[in-house]
């Protein structure tokens, strides 16, 4: 009863007051009919402004319903209709709220569920994007980290609220378990139970971040995933553990503040999802900021040091054959599904590894209108579970406007300093599938953009080189997040290299990038090994086609080129060494130095370091191959 009371007295703004439409909508909210409600109504006695009084309330909480309406008391009507929903969702991150959102716009009565006396809709990963955003922005100290950090997640709540609010979805903190497939046991954070009636249930309950028994998570100073946000000093010296995305996030952003910082982790390879191009260029950014990695290392024990406190954390860190002291260990070795508490054994629902709930195409779970969407289900990415969420409810109130998959190629984004972002295959996995493929790849510094800020980032793609296909777009550098959304979508529509050279992208963007690597691949794929070299046999090859213009001489091409050749080789040994083809060149206005000129040759395909006839025919048409 107190929920329907919270109703009321937010309705009436603790003024004690409010009009007649304001009741009438307030009863709607709790699921009364409308026919209901007007028989409620004619019960209150309104003064000469047209407004009812609280106290009139509360005293009809205890009085009959007229026959009406039934013959149960208003506080039983009430308890009853206030419990009873379209759709629980459990959960408040960013999928459980789309989720409550969807289904509320459409008009069905929402409740929402999450203990947390903040609610944010924000991913689980919040904490480190703002202790980056902050770095960036030049604040070096932890009090201007935190206050950051706060600010966002007041503008965060707010937000959500906002949402929720709009949609008039009820939100019940607390937590709620299974009794049924439709019934959920419902415990408020005041300690108070009682049952929730909801005709279809979303869990998005989100992950929890794992933890491996052989770190003491009880000893000051040592912290998860989760709970690095209650992190409240700067440490000296970080040890990490795990050498996955969050784990290299928090170690380059601490080394950045000044902290000393040492990865260890027990694979040979850390991101091993990565490009090798990628992981160089993190394992070199690391380097940068003197972050120590020990790999196929594993830990033993973590144990306070003498003289630790909860306000002067001191530990040692057991390592291999190490032992490492520090102020703070940080636990990132991946996460699971957030299920305790939910008594799914009651529905028939079995989590699966890593107590991840196993789903249909459209987040179903099997079990009645049980849907689950989010990391719940392993969705990952907080776009993929809202996506999920949305699809889940788009099925379960029969629109029929939904896709039975998401896109199959998803964009993923490593917040590092700078950031990095890939969809599709990495040159790994191109070769192990032993695909045709070919590689490019293109600086920031190529563009236009990137020359005026000189920011180093790059660019690199992997294509079919039978057809063009775009397999894979691998990025690193400031705004690799943004610009790895095309990437995606070129490889979910099957896009060319060709199709992206007949795109026109914004003026000085680094998208700019996208067409410098189509046009690149095009030339790889006609067989150029070096662009310089293949833009220099183009060179001898327009001139000879102009000079053929010229004399308006109906030799073909090939006779030109011979006598071209005869010209060139003036030892008239039937090869072009490099000296008679760098005197070519110069005839032709082109200086080129020793070195251009064996790339001409060995982009000829010659192996003696001489150009025969047929390769240097061959080399002057590669411009009439694009």
């Amino acid at each position: 009863m107190d929920d329907v009371c919270d109703i009321f007295k937010e309705a009436f703004a603790g003024n004690y007051w409010i009009r007649t439409e304001k009741l009438a909508f307030v009863l709607d909210r709790l699921g009364l009919r409308q026919d209901c409600a007007q028989p409620l109504l004619a019960l209150m006695k309104s003064d000469s402004d047209g407004r009812l009084h609280f106290g009139d309330f509360l005293t009809l909480l205890d009085a009959p319903i007229p026959d009406s309406i039934s013959s149960r008391s208003l506080q039983d009507t009430l308890t009853i209709s206030a419990g009873t929903y379209d759709l629980l969702v459990l959960g408040a991150g960013p999928v459980g709220v789309q989720g409550a959102v969807e289904a509320a716009s459409r008009g069905y009565r929402v409740g929402i569920v999450d203990p947390k006396a903040m609610l944010t809709g924000a991913p689980t990963g919040t904490h480190s994007k703002c202790v980056r955003e902050a770095l960036l922005e030049g604040k070096r100290t932890w009090a201007e980290i935190q206050e950051m950090i706060a600010r966002v997640q007041e503008d965060a709540q707010s937000s959500t609220a906002r949402q929720l609010h709009t949609f008039h979805v009820d939100v019940l903190r607390g937590t709620a378990s299974f009794v049924d497939e439709t019934t959920l046991c419902f415990t408020s954070v005041k300690g108070d139970s009682r049952n929730l009636v909801g005709k279809s249930t979303i869990i998005a309950t989100g992950s929890r971040a794992n933890r491996l028994p052989m770190v003491n998570f009880d000893l000051p100073g040592v912290f998860d995933s989760d709970t690095i946000g209650n992190l409240d000093y700067l440490p000296k010296k970080l040890v990490v553990q795990g050498g996955g995305i969050v784990g290299l996030e928090y170690a380059v952003m601490f080394a950045m503040l000044g902290a000393q910082v040492v990865v260890i982790e027990f694979f040979d390879k850390i991101l091993q999802m990565l490009d090798v191009d990628l992981q160089k260029s993190l394992i070199s950014e690391l380097e940068e900021y003197k972050v120590e990695l020990l790999l196929k290392t594993g830990i033993n024990a973590v144990e306070a040091d003498e003289g630790s406190s909860a306000n002067r954390p001191a530990l040692r860190v057991k390592a291999g054959d190490r032992i490492i002291p520090c102020d703070c260990f940080l636990s990132a070795t991946g996460r699971g599904g957030c299920v305790k508490g939910l008594a799914l054994e009651n529905v028939g629902i079995k989590p699966g590894r890593g107590n991840m709930i196993a789903v249909d195409d459209n987040q179903h779970t099997g079990v009645g209108n049980i849907y689950a969407a989010g990391d719940v289900v392993g969705g990952n990415l907080a776009t993929v579970g809202i996506s999920q969420a949305a699809r889940a409810v788009r099925k379960m109130f029969g629109s029929n406007q939904y896709s039975l998959k998401d896109r199959e190629i998803k964009p993923f984004v490593v917040w590092s300093i700078p950031e990095v972002a890939w969809a599709g295959v990495n040159e790994q996995e191109a070769a192990t599938k032993e695909l045709n493929f070919g590689v490019v790849r293109v600086e920031y510094s190529k563009a236009v953009r990137g020359i005026v800020n000189k920011e180093k980032g790059y660019l690199k793609m992997i294509y079919n080189r039978d057809v063009g296909k775009v397999l894979g777009v691998h990025l690193c550098g400031n705004h690799a997040s943004e610009l790895i959304n095309f990437g995606a979508e070129a490889i979910n529509d099957g896009l060319t290299i060709y199709d992206i050279l007949s795109f026109v992208f914004p003026a000085v963007t680094y998208h700019r990038l996208y067409s410098l690597a189509a046009q690149e691949a095009k030339l790889r794929i006609a067989g150029v090994k070096s662009l310089s070299a293949a833009s220099a046999w183009g060179r001898i090859g327009i001139a000879i086609k102009n000079d053929l213009a010229s004399r308006g001489s109906s030799m073909s091409l090939e006779d030109t080129v011979c006598d071209a050749f005869k010209a060139f080789d003036v030892s008239g040994s039937g090869f072009l060494d490099i000296n008679e083809l760098q005197s070519a060149m110069r005839s032709l206005g082109v200086e080129l130095t020793s070195a251009e000129v064996e790339d001409m040759v060995h982009e000829a395909g010659a192996s003696k370091g001489a150009v025969d006839y047929q390769e240097f025919i061959d080399a002057c048409k590669i411009i009439t191959k694009r």
